[in-house]
């Protein structure tokens, strides 16, 4: 006998109109199963009326989802054009993604599925022969649901029959562009590390531009000095990155750090550090299918080797790297690299402060901070590198930095719990590293797994938004309210991101 899928497994299905622009009618399918072809992958889902009714109520709006604008919709074999005059048809979702597939025998009818998160395994993009596809994969009960109603209801709509055999567990949505920056910071809050993006994807992602030209493109404030000074142009969109919930961006990475220096970091502190632009890393990294050797590296130093016209880095003591992979914010931080000059083999030695108590003990080493602890081996040789050929640009001499000379550690310290404070973690490290500073270079550093709680980072939100307050004039400036949404609260949503 077979075995039938639970109504949880899709939550919603329904038919409507194709001009209906507004939430589906919600009814129940029961009434048309005698007069629909039988789904050779098992029984037709019965949905309760309670099951429907609860679908109703926790659909998120419009205006809280991520629109999709599809050229195409592709499910197995099956093949269907975008609803036209329709919008919103397909949609992502907090709590579950919404698609509607055409009744092709009749275009004016629909089929509307809404499948709960905790039935979609990943969501993926990726670029193919120029065109960019989100491709969503279900577990097996959504996969043979879907596959029954739709079977059941286009038995001969499709636009492509040949070789239906068993449900494929993927539907993918050809995007006309790939998502804008909102809507790719948005997916990846809802679902984490079950959110996937090709290199090639990421490649065409970052052309795309940052800020969407709108009343939110307002300029806040010039930090630091005027419109001339070449500082960190604050706009509205990027002070909307410090509300609940949302992904802090480059600008107000590099603001916060800048800030950081001029303001908070001890005085004594300031000359013995250098901080890099956000942008700094992804010049230095070899591309996907670069051979990541040092003399493939002699270019990607020369795009950056203006950035140090005025400052030698071996004259530092710590080097700041903020870097953005995939999507997600850490740091690396460069550890007295002037002291790998002296030998390879030099017994460590302790600083300047040696004679009091609580000496530090100084090595050469370069240390990652990363709130979504993995191995971040191939961010080691990038940093190296260009150690390298800036030391040989700089000084004139050749030394090579590798792992013989320089420490290498991808530290143990407290981990992000959702997939968006990625960026405040970043921040909240590097405020850490002179706050609560490490007395012993030696690696591995350890010690650090109970630098700061939770509460740290939440604050921080509000501790930037109310320095930007503090350096406008808010006669002039309306800011937009955040902290309103009560967004801290999807912590929630861990029970479905496991």
């Amino acid at each position: 006998m077979e075995q039938r899928a639970p109504a949880n497994a899709v939550e919603l299905i329904d038919i409507g109109s194709s001009d209906d622009d507004n939430e589906p009618q919600i009814i129940s399918p029961n009434p048309s199963v005698s007069t629909i072809p039988t789904s050779p992958y098992g029984h037709v889902l019965q949905a309760t009326s309670s099951t429907l009714n609860q679908a109703t109520t926790s659909c998120v709006s419009v205006d809280d989802a991520v629109i999709l604008d599809c050229l195409g919709v592709e499910f197995g074999c099956f093949r269907f054009r975008p609803l036209p005059g329709v919008k919103h048809a397909y949609r992502i979702c907090l709590e579950r993604i919404h698609f509607r597939l055409a009744v092709l025998s009749n275009p004016s009818l629909y089929i509307t599925f809404s499948i709960l998160q905790q039935h979609i395994v990943k969501i993926t993009m990726e670029m193919v022969r120029n065109l960019c596809h989100c491709t969503v994969f279900f577990d097996d009960l959504a996969t043979n649901t879907i596959m029954e109603e739709m079977f059941r209801r286009n038995p001969n709509d499709c636009y492509d029959h040949s070789g239906i055999g068993a449900p494929v567990p993927v539907i993918t949505f050809v995007l006309r562009d790939v998502l804008n920056p909102e809507d790719h910071a948005r997916i990846t809050s809802m679902f984490g590390t079950r959110f996937q993006a090709s290199e090639k994807y990421l490649m065409q992602f970052s052309k795309t531009e940052l800020r969407p030209t709108s009343k939110d493109d307002k300029i806040i404030i010039t930090y630091p000095g005027g419109a001339q000074s070449g500082g960190f142009v604050i706009r509205v969109n990027d002070y909307k990155c410090l509300d609940d919930g949302a992904y802090l961006n480059d600008v107000m990475i590099d603001f916060y750090l800048k800030y950081f220096v001029d303001n908070i970091l001890l005085a004594e502190n300031r000359p013995r550090t250098h901080v890099f632009s956000s942008f700094f890393y992804q010049n230095i990294a070899p591309s996907p299918n670069e051979n990541p050797g040092l003399e493939n590296s002699k270019g990607r130093h020369k795009k950056v080797s203006k950035w140090t016209k005025h400052v030698n880095i071996f004259e530092k003591d710590f080097i700041i790297i903020p870097i953005n992979l995939h999507q997600h914010w850490f740091v690396a931080i460069v550890c007295f690299p002037g002291l790998a000059l002296i030998t390879e083999s030099q017994t460590p030695i302790l600083n300047r402060a040696a004679g009091q108590s609580g000496g530090v003990r100084e090595l050469p080493c370069i240390l990652i901070f990363d709130s979504m602890p993995q191995d971040r081996g191939d961010v080691f040789t990038p940093i190296l590198n260009y150690l390298t050929h800036e030391y040989e640009a700089k000084i004139g001499e050749t030394f090579q930095f590798s792992t013989n000379n320089m420490g290498v550690d991808t530290v143990v310290v407290p981990a992000q719990v959702n997939s968006w404070n990625c960026g405040l973690f970043l921040l909240e490290y590097v405020e850490r590293f002179f706050t609560h500073p490490i007395k012993d270079f030696s690696i591995p550093i350890l010690g650090l797994e109970n630098w700061f709680n939770q509460s740290c980072i939440s604050n921080k939100r509000i501790e930037i938004s109310l320095i930007i307050k503090d350096l406008i004039n808010q006669d002039e400036v309306v800011l937009p309210k955040l902290f309103e949404t009560g967004q801290l609260i999807f912590s929630d949503l861990f029970q479905f991101i496991e």
